[in-house]
């Protein structure tokens, strides 16, 4: 990822962005549907709308063959970085569901964290997406060090104004190689906590937090998704995008299950 967030363990898979031949790539879907007749694939690419040109031909061709796919974006694409002609292009060649990373509400914490993200474009991608009928998933974070309650609620207000079906609020931890690391185990009073592989997984904080406690974290975490999952609105909004039976049943066990995650007592209840 060519980008430079504080947070992102980049540092294992560098920063140059490398892509495939359109056409080559094309080759390879092709080649599964029409000889294992895979029907639906997720594109794991965390940049795949950072090249226009490059995701335009990728659509292109999969309409220029006339397959009859579903595919899906769920690692996160820029939303700053596409428009509503991409966006077309993107649904009549069989994407239906992408995820957008935000991560923060706060443009103060933005800038802290280094995420160049053009908030305003990417609210009128959400809109956009959402008028065409993509089924779209926002990634937030809470618990930065830095973070005022202030700026918690931003991101809370960012993540429930927009017409998203599915979100996911995770918190920032301190990968060895991040900058959020190396700032934080330098710090003359060592904001991070006892190195311990076992907590460096989702749901955990290992960041010593300077202007609100862990349980103030906990509730709004908790807070946020209750009233993002309780809006009848969103509910309806989202049950108009399905058209296809099957997808029902696997699109409401990961909302089940992103709730769960967040609730449950093991998991975001228990930041330590």
């Amino acid at each position: 990822c060519p980008y430079m967030c504080t947070y992102c363990s980049k540092s294992v898979f560098g920063n140059k962005l490398r892509v495939r031949d359109p056409v080559r790539f094309v080759d390879e879907i092709e080649y599964l549907h029409r000889h294992y007749n895979i029907k639906e694939f997720q594109i794991a690419d965390d940049n795949f709308s950072f090249y226009y040109d490059h995701a335009m031909k990728i659509c292109k061709e999969i309409l220029k063959r006339n397959l009859k796919i579903s595919w899906t974006l769920p690692n996160g694409v820029r939303a700053d970085r596409m428009d509503s002609e991409l966006l077309k292009q993107m649904k009549q060649s069989g994407c239906y569901y992408m995820a957008f990373g935000f991560e923060f509400g706060s443009s103060r914490i933005l800038k802290i964290v280094k995420k160049s993200l053009d908030s305003e474009k990417a609210k009128q991608t959400v809109h956009t997406a959402n008028k065409l009928g993509f089924i779209t998933h926002g990634f937030f974070l809470m618990g930065h060090p830095e973070e005022t309650l202030d700026d918690l609620i931003l991101t809370q207000k960012l993540a429930i104004s927009l017409p998203l079906d599915r979100i996911s609020i995770g918190i920032p931890i301190p990968y060895p190689g991040s900058e959020l690391f190396q700032y934080y185990l330098g710090e003359k009073n060592n904001n991070l906590l006892d190195f311990d592989w076992n907590y460096y997984k989702e749901g955990h904080s290992r960041l010593i937090l300077k202007h609100l406690d862990l349980d103030a974290l906990r509730k709004i975490i908790k807070q946020t998704t209750y009233r993002f999952y309780g809006n009848i609105h969103r509910i309806l909004n989202f049950a108009r995008k399905i058209n296809n039976i099957n997808l029902v049943g696997s699109i409401l066990d990961g909302v089940f299950a992103t709730v769960k995650i967040m609730l449950r007592t093991t998991g975001y209840s228990k930041l330590n």
